[in-house]
């Protein structure tokens, strides 16, 4: 039976159609996903070949980009103007402190208006900011999970086994999700395994009791000492 013009149409559609789908490369496989956004390899930066470690950490950047940007947004985590304020006057020492006589009373003063907006120290205005966050952010996870915490120097205390724990309720929330298990299995590893240079084991209720500002001058102090810059404090 002679086909008409329009099926022998119809057939050379369907054709081209079948031929333009074979042709498309398969998807790429997801590799993690993260409050609802899934993410290939290509977008996580991890070339053709990558070893498991690479993998891992790639994928841990992004869930713990994600996963802590979105706690620290919470509203008891802001940082106003007194709080800045005060953090400043708390980093000033005395001149004990530098083992030293001289008069440090007035230094909170030309500090804080330095501080300020077109100020000549505006950018430790905003590194004060980003330190009392990350602290607020730190004794949340520490007073609800525990866990040891670690100082590092010239950083805010880190609560990593909170972190963790938090992390692990994250997961089974399903707020992130890693479809391969060997690279899930890796990326906890590694995760347990993470710990900053210089990190040592610190008192975590005791640290948390001080205030942001009375911890990082002791860190600024110590640093300071540590390389001659400071004298060191007086016996008492």
């Amino acid at each position: 039976m002679e086909m008409s013009r329009a099926s022998v149409g119809r057939w050379l559609a369907v054709g081209l159609w079948a031929s333009a789908a074979w042709a498309q490369p398969a998807p790429e496989p997801v590799v993690v996903t993260v409050l609802g956004t899934n993410y290939v390899a290509r977008e996580l930066g991890i070339e053709n070949g990558a070893d498991e470690r690479r993998r891992a950490l790639a994928v841990g950047v992004q869930i713990q980009r994600g996963i802590f940007d979105a706690y620290g947004m919470r509203a008891e985590f802001e940082v106003g103007e007194a709080e800045l304020k005060e953090y400043c006057r708390q980093l000033i020492p005395t001149g004990a402190e530098l083992g030293s006589t001289i008069d440090t009373s007035n230094w909170f003063e030309k500090t804080w208006a330095e501080w300020q907006e077109g100020g000549t120290r505006s950018d430790e205005r905003a590194m004060a900011a980003s330190d009392i966050h990350l602290w607020k952010i730190s004794q949340s996870l520490f007073e609800r999970y525990g866990g040891r915490v670690y100082g590092v120097p010239m950083c805010p205390p880190l609560a990593l086994e909170a972190n963790w724990a938090y992390l692990a309720e994250r997961e089974a929330a399903g707020d992130f999700a890693i479809p391969d298990a060997e690279l899930r299995a890796e990326y906890w590893k590694r995760l347990r395994e993470l710990k900053p240079p210089e990190a040592t084991e610190i008192d975590g209720p005791a640290t948390f009791a001080r205030s942001p500002g009375e911890y990082m001058k002791q860190q600024v102090l110590e640093f300071g000492r540590r390389r001659g810059r400071v004298p060191p404090a007086p016996p008492p």
